[in-house]
Formats: C-alpha cells, sequence, structure tokens
C-alpha cells in the first residue's frame, strides 16, 4: 500500500505542476492578480507531495529491507536449531 500512496503523491505533484506552468501564465496574458498569486502555492504543493512521495519510497525500502533480514535471520537461526537439535537426537542411534 506503501507504494500506491506514493504514486498517488507523484500523480497529485505532476498536476499541480501543470497547473504551476498554466494559472501564472495566464495571469499574465490577461493581467489577473489571483492567478498571478498562485504560483508560489502551486509550487509549494508540488514540493510537498514530491517529498511525501520521497519519504514514502525510502520508508517502503527501509522495511522491505528490514523484513528480508530478519527472515533469513530467523530462517537461518530455525535451520541451526533443527540441525543441533536432529544432531543430539540422532547421535545416540549412530553410536
Amino acid at each position: 500500500m506503501i507504494p500506491e500512496l506514493g504514486h498517488f503523491a507523484l500523480l497529485l505533484a505532476l498536476t499541480l505542476s501543470l497547473g504551476l506552468a498554466m494559472f501564472p501564465a495566464l495571469g499574465v496574458r490577461f493581467q489577473s492578480p489571483v492567478l498571478m498569486r498562485t504560483g508560489f502555492s502551486l509550487a509549494f504543493g508540488v514540493f510537498s507531495f514530491l517529498l511525501v512521495s520521497f519519504l514514502l519510497a525510502e520508508i517502503f525500502g527501509f522495511f522491505r529491507f528490514l523484513c528480508l533480514y530478519i527472515s533469513s535471520l530467523v530462517s537461518k537461526l530455525i535451520i541451526d536449531k533443527l540441525s543441533s537439535l536432529l544432531t543430539f537426537l540422532c547421535t545416540p542411534i549412530m553410536s
């Protein structure tokens, strides 16, 4: 679910950047101060959503690595315990 949220944040940033390209330019063309002032808000929105997307990607990568690391440690621990248990159980039979 985390990667999907990151992709959604990127789509919102793309939409805002398209608005950032259009609205201030239309404000200059039609001499509208309201449209000219939208540039700062849209730029802040693009920055915010790009930051959220980057942080979600970092969180996803960290937790994925953490889960892989823990699962490899647990599987090694289980294999070591089972092999020592089997060695302990089979030693009287072999001798």
